[in-house]
């Protein structure tokens, strides 16, 4: 046998042996190596280890267990590799990325829903406690003490300002971290009122017979807290409140429409309320004003099925338009609908406290 034929067939012979132990396809690491960068980049994106903790769990542990199924697979002799159950692995990835972002996806949004809920339960709290300070018998020993129970609920309401402010900036942590402190505070001055109220009855400052109910308005945000015995909630909702306008009338007469902030009282009570349309609805509709006690400014149903004066020509009534929470259009009453009013109405005794702030 010649040299030239030793050599080819030793060639082939080394060519046929590279050819068993080289690794014909190098698809699934660099696979695998994306997929890992994938892993890392869905979890961060989607906060999965914030809120889907478990199923960020599911997913790492899911591709550790691929990547031993690699490697057990890249321990073999190239020639004797199967890369099918590391590809089929790759495709059940691919699905699991896609449910742990919706599942953190869906615990972010339940969470969000959860604090706001728990940021609404304290200003409902706030609203109570304040309630209850309103309510608080008044005297000399006690006025310091109200007082610097109302500079602390302020406090406390500025504090769930900021836990909704965190929470609109998506941060969760902060947030909760504000809302529990305020409705700790809150708990804590509820029990001092309750001791201040205490120390009153044990001075002959007896508490009346009938616990009064309490309507709380807040003005800026248009809703509404009605609170009775114990200042449990009995009814919440949307309201509108003064529009801020201006309406000019002949001899430098000025109507400027706010809603005034502040403690006042029911002082009557009327079903079915006449409206008495005065000058500057005239003005603002530009109409001409017709004279004092004219038949035509008596009007029915522009304040629905009943009012309550609560003094200063401020009423809380109804109207034939529906409420819209934070709707700025009244002329400076607090308007309700139908079916919150009824409620209110029927709640609410003379003299009770209608607190506006």
């Amino acid at each position: 046998m010649s040299l030239k034929v030793i050599v080819f067939l030793a060639v082939l012979l080394v060519a046929g042996v590279a050819l068993l132990f080289w690794e014909r396809d190098p698809s699934p690491a660099e696979a695998l190596s994306q997929m890992k960068q994938q892993v890392e980049r869905s979890i961060a994106r989607s906060e999965a280890e914030l809120y889907a903790p478990a199923a960020a769990t599911a997913v790492r542990d899911s591709f550790a267990a691929l990547e031993s199924l690699f490697q057990a697979q890249k321990g073999r002799l190239p020639f004797l590799r199967n890369w099918s159950q590391v590809r089929a692995g790759l495709g059940r990835m691919e699905g699991l990325l896609r449910q742990m972002e919706l599942a953190a996806k869906q615990g972010k949004e339940a969470l969000r829903a959860s604090l706001q809920e728990a940021i609404a339960g304290g200003r409902a709290e706030a609203d109570g406690v304040e309630a209850e300070i309103a309510t608080a018998p008044r005297s000399k020993d006690s006025r310091g003490v109200l007082l610097r129970l109302r500079t602390a609920l302020q406090e406390v309401r500025a504090r769930i300002d900021k836990a909704q402010a965190a929470l609109d900036a998506g941060q969760f942590i902060s947030a909760r971290e504000e809302i529990d402190g305020a409705r700790a505070s809150l708990a804590t001055l509820r029990q001092e009122v309750q001791e201040a109220k205490e120390r009153a009855r044990e001075l002959g400052m007896g508490s009346p017979t009938r616990s009064p109910a309490v309507l709380v308005v807040d003005v800026s945000e248009g809703r509404f807290t009605l609170l009775g015995s114990g200042r449990s909630i009995l009814r919440t909702g949307p309201c509108a409140t003064g529009s801020g306008e201006t309406v000019h009338g002949s001899g430098g007469r000025t109507w400027t429409f706010d809603t005034p902030q502040g403690l006042r009282r029911v002082h009557h009570k009327a079903p079915r309320p006449i409206w008495y349309k005065p000058d500057w609805a005239y003005i603002e509709a530009g109409l001409s004003v017709p004279p004092a006690g004219a038949p035509e400014r008596w009007e029915r149903g522009m304040l629905g099925a009943y009012a309550l004066d609560i003094g200063g020509g401020y009423l809380v009534h109804g109207s034939p338009y529906a409420v819209v929470a934070g709707e700025r259009s009244t002329h400076g009453c607090v308007r309700l609908a139908a079916a919150d009013l009824e409620v209110v109405y029927q709640t609410l005794q003379i003299g009770d406290v209608v607190l506006l702030r």
